[in-house]
């Protein structure tokens, strides 16, 4: 399925990618890089190197190396699916301190640079089937596809666990594995992390379907995104609040409905009226760490729901402290939910606009359909972390 994603996109700093051809695979020879052009950077070289070879698609290319005794795990295969593109295309700068650390932890791997939208996508699709572990550099909007390829890929085996390098804007998923944002860090996962399995969220709109790792989001959340693009040399958080307040100058406050059904599952619940954002999350944060579902877990077989009715500016000023602390439950305004289904849609049945995971969908809805799907996506999470 072809990716609806704002080939512009930026929201949680993942920049155009491309997609790959569709021509009939064949087999490939992959070419071996030496540890002397890993050490002098050469991965960058290495692929453009083999770029004109026939026998060797433009984005890959393997390292290998003997199993390692002791106590980390042993793995035939590592995929590197890397975004050259996440946090202003400043990604390059880890990409030699991270083939430096892998060969010299001796770790088996095969690295696959994303060139567009959509192309994160197809190579995780492609490593469903052959993949013992995955490594994503990238921020929340790559993660989001390397998600929707593994669960569309149809391998018909067990799906590889994922770590996380965060190079994002947001890196709001990665707050939910809990370890450090450093090379070490992620390579330690790979090597000695626990998989255990995050719950998705599924959105269904229009004849389309994705999965969405954190955030599905309507409302002022949209403009902001569009406002974040001109934004890209900023740190995450302070970056959306730029972006927040110029999105309140301009944003005019939607009527919305939201029709969910709560943890209970007895009743449905309708909520209705002009609204600042409703978002459905995953885990707590959106943007950046701004707390909009605190009490989220990623594995709690729930979604949740942030509901922000139509607000004047000294309500927003005094809510917005709240909102970043997580402590905005009580504002009168707000409306927190746990929920399994939620179907949000306009009183009259006009098109909207929404987003997911930072990234800006670039068609307009009339109805969006919204379900959990409980422990579909295989997490790498340290050690002596939440049970699987």
């Amino acid at each position: 399925m072809r990716s609806h994603l704002s080939p512009a996109g930026t929201g949680e700093g993942d920049c155009k990618l491309r997609a790959s051809s569709a021509a009939t695979p064949v087999p490939r020879r992959i070419p071996t890089a030496t540890p002397a052009d890993l050490r002098s950077g050469g991965l960058l070289r290495a692929l453009l190197a083999f770029r004109d070879s026939d026998k060797l698609g433009p984005a890959e290319f393997e390292v290998g190396h003997a199993d390692l005794p002791g106590d980390r795990l042993r793995l035939n295969s590592v995929f590197v699916i890397l975004n050259p593109a996440s946090c202003g295309g400043r990604t390059h700068r880890v990409e030699r301190r991270l083939g430096e650390e892998m060969e010299r932890r001796k770790i088996s791997f095969r690295l696959l640079r994303t060139e567009e939208a959509g192309h994160a996508e197809e190579l995780a699709r492609e490593a469903a089937s052959s993949a013992d572990r995955l490594l994503v550099v990238g921020g929340d909007g790559t993660l989001h596809e390397v998600a929707n390829g593994l669960l569309t890929s149809g391998s018909g085996r067990e799906l590889p666990p994922i770590a996380i390098l965060p190079m994002g804007t947001g890196n709001d998923f990665h707050r939910m594995v809990g370890t450090g944002s450093g090379v070490d860090q992620a390579l330690e996962l790979v090597e000695r992390g626990r998989p255990t399995s995050f719950d998705l969220g599924l959105a269904r709109w229009g004849g389309e379907e994705r999965y969405f790792v954190n955030l599905l989001g309507v409302g002022i959340d949209v403009e902001v995104l569009r406002i974040r693009k001109s934004l890209g040399r900023l740190p995450g958080l302070l970056q959306y609040l730029t972006a927040l307040g110029v999105a309140l100058v301009r944003f005019d406050p939607l009527p919305f409905q939201v029709e969910l059904e709560p943890d209970g599952g007895e009743t449905r619940e309708l909520l209705t009226g002009r609204i600042l954002i409703s978002a459905v999350t995953v885990g707590p944060s959106i943007g950046g760490g701004f707390m909009l579902c605190p009490d989220a877990t990623p594995d709690d077989g729930f979604l949740d729901l942030c509901h922000l009715g139509s607000m004047g500016p000294m309500a927003i000023a005094r809510n917005l402290p709240r909102v970043l602390r997580g402590t905005h439950g009580e504002a009168k305004q707000i409306r927190l939910r746990r929920l399994r289904q939620a179907r949000f849609s306009t009183p009259n049945g006009e098109p909207f606009a929404f987003e997911m995971d930072g990234e800006l969908v670039s068609v307009d809805a009339r109805t969006i359909d919204i379900s959990v799907q409980p422990k579909q996506l295989p997490v790498l999470v340290p050690s002596g972390d939440r049970k699987a």
